[in-house]
């Protein structure tokens, strides 16, 4: 009998399988716990907008139909927002889809593509798929080092992953750094800046990308409804690059890629500004208290414009997490995105905020 990997590409040999935080029904299960809290996605606590609920129920019924496969009216409307033209918009089925979608499209075997050591791990595992090479530039304080990413750059670099804030450490590269960088850029090397936290930031110094673009730039600008907007368990993602990049994205797109709900559940997100802000403003106060109690813990909490933050217990991360978890709080430990002695964790509601800070007072640190 012919083993399977044999034929297999040999490119995605050597790839694991992604692994997924733990999720409730795990933690109910092994712990026997129906009160948990979830703090290691970085989903929206506070979940969708009313009107995309209310979008959800009303399309429900439609579901044997195809959905409009241009996804025009949700293109027009995020045209309008910012100011750029439809040809310069794809939608993917969640920003992941859309990381693959530009590998497939422009990485030809061989080719490098450049990240940072500790970021999002898509980006290995979509250039591995695509038989591409990986060039790993470590961190600077946490944040993207754009001057060793240019040291770094070869005439075999195609494309260059910056996620900005970066998942995990939170941090941003300005405006101000990225037009320097870009400046110094080959023009035949792709910038994908992967800003699915956009939303989130408060800094006036977060680049404004959408102008890179107009300028023309080679810049791809990643963003997602799974974040702020809710609806992360409909899988819709949006790109805003060159015409001439879409149109060559828009070669390997399948079709239909968004579904008919997440499709229409996203462009009723888009008009509840209320909700957006209502979230934002919470995940700044969030942010703040979390900051404050942690502290008093004498645990240190990095700088972060994202709606997560990262803790340094000090200590194993994995026992840490694992402690959590038997208190029915999940987060993210730092040894599974590369980052030992750290923990990720969203910020929450206010409970489950201060659950959290509960857990964790209980905790001896001491492994």
């Amino acid at each position: 009998m012919v083993l399977m990997e044999s034929l297999a590409r040999r490119s995605i040999l050597n790839l694991n399988k992604y692994v997924q935080g733990t999720t409730f029904e795990q933690v109910k299960k092994q712990y026997n716990l129906d009160n948990i809290t979830k703090l290691s996605s970085n989903e929206n606590p506070h979940g969708p907008s009313e009107r995309a609920f209310k979008a959800i129920e009303e399309h429900s019924k439609n579901v044997s139909v195809y959905p409009d496969g241009s996804y025009q009216d949700l293109k027009e409307r995020l045209s309008k927002l910012n100011n750029l033209d439809v040809n310069n918009i794809v939608l993917g089925n969640g920003s992941d889809e859309l990381i693959k979608l530009l590998l497939a499209a422009f990485l030809n075997p061989g080719e490098k593509v450049i990240t940072a050591d500790i970021t999002f791990s898509v980006y290995k595992h979509a250039c591995t798929m695509m038989d591409g090479e990986i060039v790993k530039v470590p961190l600077k304080n946490f944040t993207h080092d754009l001057n060793g990413i240019l040291d770094a750059i070869t005439p075999n670099t195609k494309m260059i992953f910056i996620c900005n804030p970066n998942n995990p450490t939170g941090t941003i590269v300005t405006h101000e750094q990225v037009q320097s960088f870009l400046d110094k850029l080959p023009s035949e090397v792709i910038v994908v800046f992967d800003e699915a936290y956009c939303e989130y930031v408060s800094s006036p110094n977060f680049p404004n990308t959408l102008e890179f673009i107009r300028q023309g730039y080679p810049v791809v600008s990643l963003r997602t409804f799974s974040k702020l907007y809710g609806l992360a368990g409909l899988r819709v993602g949006y790109g805003f690059a060159p015409k001439e990049v879409v149109d060559i994205i828009e070669k390997v797109r399948v079709p239909f890629n968004v579904n008919l709900i997440g499709y229409k559940a996203a462009l009723a997100s888009l008009d509840d500004t209320f909700h957006t802000k209502f979230s934002i403003k919470e995940n700044n106060n969030g942010k703040v208290y979390l900051k404050n109690e942690l502290e008093k813990l004498g645990l240190e909490v990095e700088p972060t414009e994202a709606n997560f933050l990262l803790i340094n217990v000090k200590g194993d991360d994995l026992k840490v997490t694992e402690e959590l978890i038997k208190r029915g709080v999940i987060v993210r430990s730092g040894s599974h995105l590369g980052i030992k002695g750290y923990i990720r964790v969203t910020i929450g509601r206010r409970e489950d905020n201060e659950r959290l800070v509960e857990a964790l007072s209980k905790i001896n640190f001491q492994f």
